[in-house]
């Protein structure tokens, strides 16, 4: 595949300072109420990724103002940072799945209007990749047989989050267009 299970949860892990083990990622399910389109040229990196971020900023806000209650401290001196809300310049804090936990309790018991839980949606632009593929090819004028001598690629990727996975979608979509009955390089 396109390596979302990789990527997401790294996308996701990052920004809220946790390691991206501690993420749970699920492909979208229609019984998730989740609009979707098909996985070309790292498009969902853009957009589902686009969309990840965005849900982890809103839920931070609402991590803000909950914990805030947890914490008993005004909203403007919480700030979250490497898994966990604080009180600045204190050593008072609550990490973000015990806040989780706790936000869900208090949502169930009415006590606040929501929980951490977070639904977003994003208008990301299409965008499309760019690249040269040059094949070198020599054909025997007597047989007609066709030698690939050289392949060379070059693709413009912009901001690789991950290296490892953008250059196996290139060597895959080279050796597709070679296993297309074409022959093999």
């Amino acid at each position: 595949g396109q390596g979302h299970a990789t990527i997401f949860p790294q996308i996701v892990a990052e920004r809220l300072g946790i390691p991206a083990a501690q993420v749970c990622h699920r492909h979208g399910d229609t019984d998730m109420d989740l609009k979707g389109f098909p996985a070309v040229g790292s498009r969902s990196t853009m957009t589902a990724g686009s969309a990840s971020v965005h849900a982890v900023e809103v839920m931070l806000e609402k991590g803000r103002r909950i914990a805030s209650r947890v914490l008993d401290a005004a909203e403007s001196d919480i700030a979250y940072r490497n898994g966990a809300f604080e009180v600045v310049g204190t050593d008072r804090r609550v990490g973000l799945f015990q806040l989780a936990e706790r936000a869900a309790s208090l949502a169930k018991a009415g006590e606040i209007a929501e929980s951490l839980d977070t639904k977003v949606s994003t208008d990301t632009p299409v965008t499309f990749p760019n690249g040269c593929h040059v094949a070198e090819v020599e054909i025997d004028p007597q047989t007609g047989a066709l030698e690939v001598v050289a392949y060379s690629a070059v693709d413009d990727c912009g901001n690789m989050i991950s290296p490892k996975l953008a250059h196996g979608q290139v060597q895959g979509g080279i050796v597709g267009v070679a296993g297309d009955g074409a022959g093999a390089f």
